[in-house]
C-alpha cells in the first residue's frame, strides 16, 4: 500500500499530527513557529519539522504532498502572539494557508485544544 504524505502547519506540540499518524497517514513535515513547540514535535515524532514563520517561507521549500492539514494558529494563547503585539492569528491563517490555494479561515472556533507552558 502506497503511504499518504501529510505536511502539517501550525503544528503546535503535535495533537493533530498524532490524530493523523494513529490515522495511518504518513507525516512527512510539520511547519511550528514556537521553538518549544518544535522541540516537543522532534522529541516525539520521527519526520522533519521545520521552525519558520510560515509567512515569509516559500511553497516551492516543501517536499511534496498528497494531504497539507492546517489548524488555525493559537495565536491568542502564544507567547508569539507578544512578540509581534497580535493576539488574533487570523492572518497568520489566511497568509500562510491561502497560497496553497486550499484552506480558508473557518468562520468560528471549532472546540481546539490550546497547551502553554505557563
Amino acid at each position: 500500500m502506497t503511504p499518504i504524505l501529510v505536511n502539517t502547519y501550525f503544528s503546535g506540540a503535535g495533537l493533530m499530527d498524532i490524530g493523523l499518524q494513529s490515522g495511518g497517514l504518513t507525516l512527512q513535515q510539520s511547519f511550528e513557529i514556537e521553538a518549544l513547540c518544535c522541540d516537543t514535535l522532534r522529541r516525539n515524532f520521527a519526520h522533519e519539522v521545520v521552525q519558520c514563520d510560515i509567512t515569509k517561507k516559500l511553497v516551492s521549500s516543501e517536499k511534496e504532498c498528497h494531504v497539507m492539514v492546517a489548524t488555525y494558529p493559537c495565536t491568542r494563547y502564544s507567547p508569539i502572539g507578544d512578540i509581534h503585539g497580535v493576539r488574533t492569528g487570523d492572518d497568520l491563517f489566511q497568509k500562510g494557508t491561502l497560497p496553497h490555494g486550499r484552506a480558508t479561515a473557518p468562520s468560528e472556533d471549532p472546540g481546539r485544544m490550546h497547551l502553554s507552558s505557563s
